[in-house]
């Protein structure tokens, strides 16, 4: 299998945030069978998260607000990196910003380090203008994505955000900025209420809905 030029033994590779780095699911399942390992969130500095609660289960799936907690590019290099390359299998990494700078950052300094792949996470808030979702605007999306293809030296997937009116006019973006590859899809902003303490589930009032129920959704999107 083959994706922006990079072969792959199989197809088989765990969602970002879903697997750790790695380390985490090494007892449970042999790494040499993955087509690929695809990391948690990686920024150029340590992120502490949300608040907890953080993680709620749903109906057919579960709401997470952990907030891309991380312990930040250098220790991810000097820690998850080594552990990685024991393994038969590709590695691409999940990088995560809140300013453009920060992405260009984490990416140049990735740039050397011999990852198969980099998966951008354009679904984080930009700081710099309002909180709004770098993958919510379409100009954005062609800049950002220009930007990571100077730094890079691997293969660039960009991760759309299902949060907005037209997928495709994100997806024309990131094609038109120089992308390699798409991933969809990142999960849906969603709410759960506890009615018996008449108050949020979560400590930071929405997260990400992910599991079976938003399986039709990536698949007509897709």
């Amino acid at each position: 299998m083959d994706i922006a030029g990079i072969t792959l033994k199989n197809p088989v590779m765990p969602a970002s945030g879903t697997f750790g780095s790695g380390q985490e699911y090494s007892g449970f399942v042999d790494l040499n069978r993955l087509g690929a390992v695809v990391t948690k969130g990686v920024s150029l500095v340590p992120w502490e998260g949300n608040p907890t609660p953080r993680i709620m289960e749903t109906a057919s799936g579960m709401i997470n607000a952990v907030g891309l907690q991380n312990p930040g590019i250098e220790v991810f290099i000097r820690r998850d990196l080594p552990f990685l390359r024991q393994f038969d299998t590709k590695v691409i990494v999940n990088v995560c910003g809140s300013t453009v700078e920060d992405y260009l950052g984490a990416v140049e300094r990735l740039s050397v380090q011999g990852i198969d792949m980099l998966e951008i996470n354009i679904s984080c808030p930009n700081v710099e203008h309002g909180g709004i979702a770098f993958g919510q605007e379409p100009r954005m999306v062609e800049y950002i994505t220009k930007e990571i293809k100077k730094k890079a030296a691997q293969p660039v997937s960009m991760k759309l955000t299902p949060n907005v009116t037209d997928i495709t006019e994100i997806a024309k973006a990131a094609e038109a900025g120089g992308a390699d590859a798409l991933s969809l899809i990142n999960t849906i902003t969603g709410m759960r209420i506890d009615v018996k303490k008449r108050t949020f589930s979560v400590a930071n009032k929405t997260g990400g809905l992910s599991g079976p129920v938003i399986k039709p959704v990536a698949l007509r999107m897709v």
